[in-house]
């Protein structure tokens, strides 16, 4: 629900001429919630204020990764193996 009001206050700012706004309210949101309406929307009003896909992921890109963390490492030998290991298992 919050996406689809924050795409309909972008449509309106954009429909009022500020586009910029619009573009620029969505960014934090696609940095915080990303999806691809939103991403869908950004690209629309980004294209109209000259920005680029590489423009967006420069902007929402470090916010969007500042949330996620890298996965432990593991090791798929152990479950790909053919071979039984010491507790009998495969």
């Amino acid at each position: 629900m919050v996406n689809e009001v924050a795409l309909l206050r972008a449509t309106v700012a954009d429909a009022s001429g500020d586009t910029k706004g619009a573009y620029d309210s969505l960014v934090l949101l696609q940095a915080k919630s990303p999806s691809d309406d939103v991403k869908k929307a950004l690209v629309k009003y980004g294209a109209k204020i000259n920005k680029t896909n590489k423009d967006l992921d420069k902007t929402s890109g470090p916010s969007v990764k500042k949330r996620f963390k890298a996965a432990p490492d593991f090791n798929l030998g152990l479950y790909t193996s053919d071979k039984i290991s010491q507790t009998g298992r495969l």
